[in-house]
């Protein structure tokens, strides 16, 4: 995202081009896109207001992303180990 701020000069564009890149954007990228209307358009006030919501959303996103990796996390190793061990059976 940083390159592309350097090539556009425009937060807005910028994240277009990451919501683009994106094959399906999340919230981080809606997040950035809804930002990029305001920052550097909109008075110094709304742009802050922006940034609050905007990182306040971020976190709530981030918060569930470690929420799915505590739940999953081991299921996805215990699924490892079984297939590890079918894999030992199958050729033994």
């Amino acid at each position: 995202m940083a390159l592309a701020f350097r090539e556009s000069g425009s937060f807005g564009r910028a994240a277009g081009k990451l919501a683009e890149a994106a094959k399906t954007p999340g919230p981080a990228e809606n997040t950035l896109l809804s930002l990029g209307d305001v920052i550097g358009i909109k008075p110094l006030e709304e742009q802050l207001s922006a940034l609050r919501a905007g990182e306040l959303l971020l976190e709530r996103e981030a918060q569930e992303a470690r929420e799915k990796t505590r739940r999953y996390g081991g299921l996805c190793q215990r699924l490892g180990v079984l297939l590890g061990l079918l894999a030992v059976v199958v050729l033994a």
